[in-house]
């Protein structure tokens, strides 16, 4: 009498697919990380900063606006936050835009 056994062909098939995985998962582990800086331009970028109720001078990061249509978009949807945040009652910080990325 002949049992079939479906974990067996399972871990052939596994087995013999080993050295694809293994090879993909070394050259996914050596290629060099490409990370969002290669494709970023930061004169499109505004930032929305606020200072602080203990110390006026402190830049606290709000927001960044950095999308693909440009620079005129993003400091437009920056003022619009600005104005919205300035606009609450009992605010005691003050809310600005800044051209580029964060910066302390």
């Amino acid at each position: 009498m002949i049992h079939s056994r479906p974990w067996m062909e399972t871990a052939v098939m596994m087995v013999m697919c080993l050295p694809r995985v293994v090879l993909l998962t070394v050259v996914l582990i050596t290629a060099e990380p490409v990370t969002a800086d290669i494709f970023h331009d930061d004169t499109n970028t505004v930032t929305l900063y606020r200072n602080s109720v203990i110390d006026i001078n402190w830049r606290l990061h709000i927001a960044t606006f950095d999308a693909a249509e440009g620079f005129d978009y993003n400091w437009g949807n920056c003022l619009i936050a600005k104005e919205l945040f300035n606009a609450q009652r009992n605010v005691k910080t003050t809310f600005w835009c800044e051209r580029g990325t964060f910066k302390e």
